[in-house]
């Protein structure tokens, strides 16, 4: 085992412009799959990363295939914090943006046994605070169904 290498392989949900990209690259990550519903913030993720193409899924994270999905070790999510947000509209986890977080939820159980073991959810401060910490509590104890 002591010469085994894990591979610093990334699937980036929500990926927007590449801002997650950029610091995660930085310290030795490779982005392998990257989907955002956003055709605008795709053009400009290509214009910082030449091998959009190759990787970057404009699709609606719903409609995502385990066709599409690559097995990587990590899973990147900055699922819409429009209703979480203390500067938004405050309608909670299940609100029409962020409830693409179950959208995320979806696509790692989708990928079944192959999913990342290491998952990094990125969200604003006002998600906490949500609906008196009952969105939080909800989704940190949410599970992708394996079964």
């Amino acid at each position: 085992m002591e010469n085994d290498v894990i591979p610093l392989t990334v699937a980036e949900y929500f990926a927007g412009i590449g801002l997650v990209r950029m610091g995660l690259e930085a310290c030795g990550w490779r982005i392998i799959f990257a989907n955002d519903i956003s055709e605008k913030k795709y053009e400009m993720y290509k214009a910082f990363f030449p091998d959009t193409e190759k990787h970057y899924k404009v699709q609606d994270i719903f409609d995502l295939s385990i066709a599409d999905i690559p097995t990587t070790t990590l899973a990147t999510c900055s699922f819409p914090c429009i209703d979480l947000s203390l500067a938004g509209n405050m309608n909670g986890i299940d609100g029409k943006h962020s409830s693409a977080f179950w959208g995320f939820l979806k696509a790692l159980k989708l990928q079944d046994i192959g999913a990342p073991p290491i998952i990094l959810v990125e969200n604003v401060p006002g998600w906490l605070y949500s609906n008196k910490c009952a969105d939080f509590r909800l989704t940190m104890r949410a599970q992708p169904d394996m079964n």
